[in-house]
């Protein structure tokens, strides 16, 4: 297990109430806010969380970003010998300097505005809560305005390693931390999905990920974030030089929730926006440049280093997982495959008659499979299933079982 795990979130998120729960599982607590609080009581200041924005704001100026967490690491490395758990990261320049220590990892806990202003006002914490004011504190403690040296909330939630949902019971919330320690605790691995579109790589990555309590990776959202990028900036599709461009200044993140996954580019969630019939056809087009699967892929490594993780997409174990523990490769029949697509696009609202989805399925199956870079193929060591006539609960208990009888469950 990591040494030093981090806390983010905006404020009402429950943070304090993970960092207790750490704390009493073992760990040693060190709240970053609490220097700020130090520091306003020896300026004389009444201590509220403006003050203490204010105060973090004019210390990372000064200072350098990373000064709350170089603060932390001082009082961790006085006491070696155990774990510890810091509450209250909200700065990316934070996680940098703590991941460079070797032995960090980030938890992020996302909560409904309404859910945590709610909560705020039961506990009543500092200053006279408005809905006013917490919009003001929330947006600012979100990043918005702020200098790179400011605070920057949404951002590291966005690269968190684990991301938790608090927004039921205090029990619920305890459970779900539970649940991630064990995971923390547990033998990370690797599973590997490939296949052609339609093959159901979605939804037994989304399962799967929630019955082994494992990141959930969809590199073909990352794909269709940059496909939408480029149609935002009305970049023409052919151009590498100009995708290329629009890839190098945007920031792509992908977060697991309950409800599936999140794709995030530039700290908007744009996960309905990517299955527009538009962006599902320039997806193949700025897929199969050579140059951006090399830096999708470098990016999508990061992400699942050190983690148990499920990755689905067309180059999963020839490229980007080639040393996962489990390969697997999913296939079904065309016609099948294009009614999945055909259901999809009706419950999204997208009205396509059938001989248009199964036309475009049979495309995208060309242009995966003859395509220069990562092309889709079988590696030979993959679990080969046909999910042709097979329920979603059949396929994740066949998995479930190779993973078994690889000793990994």
């Amino acid at each position: 297990m990591s040494k030093i795990i981090g806390v983010t979130g905006a404020f009402g998120s429950g943070k304090s109430t993970a960092s207790v729960f750490l704390e009493v599982a073992g760990f040693k607590k060190i709240i970053l806010s609490q220097f700020l609080e130090e520091e306003a009581i020896k300026r004389g200041l009444e201590v509220t969380r403006k003050i203490l924005q204010d105060i973090g704001n004019e210390w990372r100026e000064k200072y350098g970003s990373e000064i709350l967490a170089q603060k932390a690491l001082e009082k961790v490395s006085k006491d070696a010998s155990g774990k510890t758990v810091i509450d209250g990261i909200r700065n990316v320049s934070e996680i940098e300097f703590l991941r460079n220590s070797g032995n960090f990892k980030l938890i992020a806990i996302v909560s409904d505005k309404k859910v945590r202003f709610e909560r705020l006002i039961k506990l009543k914490r500092r200053e006279f809560l408005t809905w006013e004011l917490f919009e003001n504190l929330d947006s600012r403690d979100a990043g918005l305005n702020e200098k790179e040296t400011g605070l920057q909330v949404d951002k590291c939630i966005t690269l968190a390693d684990y991301s938790i949902e608090n927004n039921d019971s205090e029990e619920d919330f305890k459970n779900k931390l539970e649940e991630l320690l064990k995971n923390m605790e547990n033998k990370n691995f690797v599973v590997a999905i490939d296949g052609p579109v339609g093959s159901g790589k979605g939804t037994l990555s989304i399962e799967l990920a929630k019955e082994l309590n494992a990141l959930y990776l969809y590199t073909g959202g990352m794909y269709r974030a940059l496909a939408l990028a480029c149609l935002r900036a009305s970049v023409d599709l052919n151009d590498k030089q100009r995708v290329l461009d629009v890839l190098g200044k945007i920031v792509i993140d992908v977060k697991t929730e309950s409800s599936g996954p999140k794709i995030i580019l530039d700290s908007q969630d744009i996960t309905d926006e990517i299955f527009r019939p538009e962006v599902g056809n320039a997806v193949p087009i700025v897929a199969a440049m050579v140059e951006v699967r090399e830096k999708m892929v470098a990016r999508q490594k990061e992400l699942i280093e050190d983690k148990r993780a499920v990755v689905e997409g067309r180059d999963i174990a020839t490229i980007v997982a080639p040393d996962a523990e489990l390969k697997i490769y999913l296939t079904a029949d065309v016609d099948v495959r294009a009614k999945r697509r055909f259901l999809q696009f009706e419950e999204k609202g997208m009205h396509k008659t059938y001989e248009e989805v199964l036309e475009d399925t049979k495309r995208r199956d060309e242009m995966d499979t003859k395509r220069e870079a990562s092309p889709l193929t079988i590696v030979e060591d993959a679990y080969v299933i046909d999910t042709t006539n097979d329920s979603i609960e059949d396929t994740v208990h066949k998995v479930k079982d190779k993973l078994r009888e690889k000793g990994l469950l």
